[in-house]
């Protein structure tokens, strides 16, 4: 075996040792990140001048667009199949055995988190923290390879680089607090 798959194993190895662990690690695959997704809207929508929203939120949305085109020609260029698929057993999450590289999920948060570092550093890392252990949960519930989540990982940097570069109004994203 690779790296790949004994980091794997070591990770899915926490799965199915208590119900509590499986329940926190299906939360965070599968519920937390549309809370950070809602949180990072409500940060946008709660700044001070309409200017501030409309850019953050705008810049937010074009990060998150990169991500799913990222996703999308990836997905639909590169074949792998998932652990479940490949080592037969049932995962945590539920999920179709469709290709695995990059985890989309990866990919979307890491960019969410990256964005909204860009805005505001203290919470971004703490998005960026939550990023890592949504990608980290998706292992461990058998639904992602380590690579798959690397891959996402540098797909969600890809995609905020390129909106940050194309983004006509960066001096409207930093926010002081």
């Amino acid at each position: 075996m690779g790296l790949n798959e004994n980091l794997f194993s070591i990770l899915h190895s926490f799965a199915g040792l208590s119900w509590p662990l499986d329940w926190f690690i299906i939360f965070l695959g599968t519920y937390f990140g549309p809370l950070l997704l809602l949180i990072a809207i409500t940060f946008a929508l709660k700044q001070n001048s309409f200017k501030s929203r409309f850019s953050i939120l705008s810049f937010l949305i074009l990060s998150l667009i990169f991500a799913l085109l990222i996703i999308l020609i990836s997905h639909t260029a590169l074949v792998n199949e998932r652990p479940f698929a490949v080592l037969d057993f049932i995962p945590l999450i539920s999920q179709n055995p469709t290709t695995s590289f990059p985890s989309g999920h990866t990919t979307f948060f890491v960019a969410l988190a990256l964005a909204v570092l860009v805005v505001n550093r203290k919470y971004g890392y703490w998005f960026l923290f939550g990023a890592i252990l949504i990608g980290i949960s998706r292992i461990v519930a058998g639904v992602h390879w380590p690579i798959d989540i690397l891959g996402g990982i540098l797909c969600g940097i890809l995609s905020t680089y390129i909106a940050y570069k194309i983004f006509p109004h960066k001096e409207l994203l930093r926010v002081k607090k």
